[in-house]
């Protein structure tokens, strides 16, 4: 339903907006002066208007309110999302202001999605950051061509403080020789030193992405240079050495201050999707290598996902979707941090389905497992539609691994979440 709508016979205006109430509730403690329970109100506006075939307008901020957050960082959050001043032609188009891109094909991980930023309060469910850009692209009906210019962007933002989705028993940092062990006391406080940026990672960002629509086949090349979308985490610790081989391991002192260090880095990727056999096969991949000479640039990282999608039609009003994907990451240096997200997906499985049932009724489940270190990852929800423009959610995510693995340090980050949202 919408607020408004503003019509005259050149322009067209309308704002809807979404709203989404949702508590959270951890079952373990984790960490001391850290939530149990969060209940949280995220809001999404749209706000869209044109003038005759030529002017578009487009702004859809994203905020969220969390005031019972022990982090205060994340008490409020606002980005500006996608919004953006839109010049059309015919086949061609330039858009100014805040962009949001969706480069790739994959679902959960995708290898070539490295454009915009995150935000990481949950590092699991990263939320996408608008980037300040000058955005060309053009269509035809078998191909798409994007540009996008990128003069300053900023750096994702990672777990508060007091969060729960930072290492609060065993914490594995970059390290050179990949050896040492820090062991956290139970009081652990983190505390954040400003931003390194290196080599210039965020100005003069840059990416270009060619597509083509061949008959049953999609095939999209891709390139970018400019800043990492996940920093370098270095703690920055004092403690007693209580080993020093075969590995150091540190019995670390409170608090710990952790410097980020933005690194800048060239990309190329490849997707390939096709429909055959009544199935969707996917499969995407992309090669970077890090620019500089710090000793903890992680030189060459080759990411490759291949998946298949297919749908099942059950009864009259039953639709399953299912997905089958395995990804495989090769690097050039071996990186056993626990604070990388990137590294649960070295070896992993992942299978999930969607079932709805008729207009109301959705239940989804999905489970990740790292064939490398043995963790995994397991989400449910059921959710039923409401009077056509309510949904109520109810979910659970499970997680097991051991805490030195990137997926086991959030072992006892279970959680159960109940939300209710409203289209106006």
């Amino acid at each position: 339903m919408l607020f408004s709508v503003v019509s005259t016979a050149k322009s067209n205006w309308s704002l809807t907006t979404d709203a989404k109430i949702e508590s959270v509730y951890w079952s373990k403690d984790y960490g001391v002066d850290t939530n149990n329970t969060l209940n949280r109100l995220a809001l999404i506006p749209t706000l869209t208007g044109k003038y005759g075939e030529t002017y578009r307008f487009y702004f859809k901020p994203y905020f969220q309110w969390d005031p019972q957050n022990k982090s205060t960082e994340e008490q409020v959050f606002a980005d500006a999302g996608e919004a953006y001043f839109k010049l059309r032609g015919e086949n061609s188009s330039v858009q100014i202001g805040s962009n949001i891109l969706n480069w790739g094909v994959t679902d959960g991980y995708n290898p070539m999605d490295i454009v915009n930023m995150r935000q990481y309060y949950d590092p699991l469910h990263g939320v996408k950051l608008g980037a300040p850009s000058l955005l060309f692209s053009h269509n035809t009906e078998k191909s798409e061509q994007e540009l996008i210019y990128i003069p300053k962007t900023r750096g994702s933002i990672l777990p508060g403080t007091e969060s729960r989705w930072l290492p609060r028993q065993i914490y594995i940092p970059r390290s050179v020789d990949n050896n040492i062990v820090l062991l956290l006391p139970e009081d652990i406080r983190y505390s954040y030193e400003r931003e390194e940026v290196l080599n210039g990672a965020l100005d003069n960002n840059v990416g270009l992405r060619l597509q083509w629509h061949l008959g049953p086949v999609d095939l999209s090349f891709t390139g970018f240079e400019g800043a990492s979308l996940f920093p370098i985490v270095q703690p920055i610790v004092t403690g007693n050495v209580i080993q020093i081989s075969p590995i150091i391991i540190i019995q670390a002192d409170s608090p710990i201050l952790l410097r980020q260090k933005y690194y800048r880095q060239r990309a190329g990727g490849f997707s390939w999707v096709s429909s055959q056999w009544g199935f969707l096969l996917k499969y995407a991949t992309n090669y970077s290598q890090s620019l500089g000479d710090d000793p903890l640039l992680p030189g060459w990282t080759h990411e490759s996902i291949a998946g298949l999608e297919k749908n099942f039609n059950i009864g009259k009003e039953g639709l399953l979707t299912a997905i089958l994907q395995y990804s495989f990451i090769n690097t050039q240096i071996d990186n056993d941090s626990n604070l990388s997200v990137t590294e649960i997906f070295r070896r992993s499985w992942m299978a999930g389905g969607r079932f709805s049932w008729g207009d109301n009724w959705t239940i989804t489940a999905l489970g990740l497992y790292d064939a490398v270190r043995y963790s995994n990852f397991q989400q449910y929800a059921i959710a039923r539609r409401l009077f056509d423009v309510w949904t109520l959610q109810a979910s659970a995510e499970l997680i097991s691994g051991h805490a030195y693995t990137p997926l086991g340090v959030y072992n006892d980050n279970d959680n159960y979440r109940l939300s209710l949202s409203r289209s106006f």
